[in-house]
């Protein structure tokens, strides 16, 4: 893996690749080094690091035109820097409940809460886990389970999610 080291945003979406490829030790090592980075001033306050962070998610409701098939395209947007940073710190408390790290888990939620964000921004955030949890478990069906759970137990199922498939990019 060749990433350039000082972009936060890169390391979401090879750890979460990793995690539906059922690897959650390599997920999580690429997470950590991703919430390090997000906790060092120096790093964060990089421009690179200041851009918005869009997630195109495929609704599988699609049109058949022409015998082609066009997909709705719905859109979540990451646009403060607490808002990201609470999402990987949900998204590394989701791998760390998926290895059975109970204390690690409570230890990034409580993070993530700490940054109180707006009922809007933080709705914003966990549909975009809940997109991924989803993405996860068509993947990794074993950990149908755990996800549920951790979902439950978590009060993210409480968020709509209506879509299976999310890719992210930065804007330009």
């Amino acid at each position: 893996m060749n990433l350039e080291s000082r972009y936060i945003n890169q390391y979401v979406g090879f750890s979460n690749s990793y995690r539906c490829l059922g690897n959650l030790t390599e997920a999580r090592k690429i997470q950590e080094i991703q919430i390090a980075l997000i906790e060092n001033n120096s790093t964060k306050n990089l421009a690179i690091n200041q851009k918005e962070i869009y997630f195109f998610i495929n609704s599988d409701k699609f049109l058949d035109t022409c015998n082609e098939k066009e997909y709705y395209f719905y859109h979540n947007i990451l646009d403060t820097y607490d808002m990201q940073k609470c999402y990987y710190y949900y998204n590394i408390a989701l791998t760390y409940y998926l290895l059975g790290n109970e204390t690690k888990t409570l230890e990034y939620l409580k993070k993530a809460d700490d940054l109180h964000l707006g009922s809007n921004s933080k709705s914003n955030v966990i549909k975009i886990l809940n997109y991924d949890i989803e993405a996860l478990q068509k993947s990794q069906p074993k950990f149908m389970s755990k996800t549920n759970e951790f979902g439950t137990l978590y009060h993210f199922h409480d968020y709509n999610v209506e879509c299976s498939t999310s890719q992210m990019w930065a804007s330009n």
